[in-house]
């Protein structure tokens, strides 16, 4: 039986009985290329409560135990002394998200893998693989299914098995597009342009400065001036 862990076809052997992982790999704008096919779909596993309560507990324990270990590591890299609160407000987001994603996919593949022991399954090479380059991009990789597919493939290594791999082209997936049409679309984008270049002017004088921050403009602007512009956005 074939494990498929990623919507790309490509990945999948259409000619053997398929396991996807979840229903993210039958994606409904695709759905000739596994409509025909002779598959299953693994069970949801946090749909046993008392199993989700226990992974919420355990990946909370992981988090803050990774935590501390970074903490060491940045200092030692940066010859700093920073305490683990500062690293969980400029790494925690990240760490946390990225943490619940990695224990979710390893307990899906380890569910598939002890449901049926003669699974198989083509991975990505590692030269395919890509690292976000901030936050943001890391919440828009996680969306796509490449990037899931280097996930699952990086822990199988872990896991120690060797299936056999292909390259596959990692890509971020385009910036939603904020743009409003109307007669009022030219005057709002002066207005965010103006709001800009004054925020790019103050940011020199700025006390707190937010990287990769999930705040909308209108947000931004908001907590800019609540706090006298000493918080602005790099």
């Amino acid at each position: 039986m074939f494990l498929a862990t990623t919507a790309l076809s490509e990945f999948w052997n259409m000619d053997d009985r398929i396991l996807f992982l979840g229903s993210w790999c039958l994606r409904s704008d695709r759905r000739e290329e596994w409509s025909g096919l002779h598959y299953e779909v693994l069970p949801f596993p946090w749909e046993d409560r008392q199993r989700l309560y226990g992974a919420i507990d355990y990946v909370r324990s992981c988090y803050e135990r990774t935590l501390e270990r970074l903490t060491d590591y940045c200092n030692d890299v940066r010859g700093s002394s920073n305490s683990v609160r500062y690293y969980r407000i400029l790494l925690g987001p990240w760490l946390n998200l990225y943490v619940h994603v990695l224990y979710d996919r390893y307990v899906l593949l380890k569910d598939a893998l002890s449901r049926h022991e003669s699974l198989h399954t083509i991975v990505m090479t590692a030269e395919s693989y890509r690292v976000p380059s901030d936050v943001l991009g890391f919440l828009r990789s996680i969306e796509g299914d490449r990037y899931n597919l280097q996930i699952c493939s990086q822990i199988l290594e872990l896991m120690g098995y060797d299936f056999p791999a292909k390259p596959c082209r990692i890509t971020q997936p385009p910036a939603r597009s904020s743009r409003r049409r109307g007669p009022f679309a030219a005057p709002r984008r002066l207005g965010k342009w103006l709001f800009r270049k004054a925020l790019e002017a103050g940011q020199a004088r700025a006390d707190v400065g937010i990287v990769a921050g999930a705040f909308t403009l209108k947000e931004m602007a908001a907590l800019a001036r609540q706090t006298q512009f000493r918080v602005l956005p790099l």
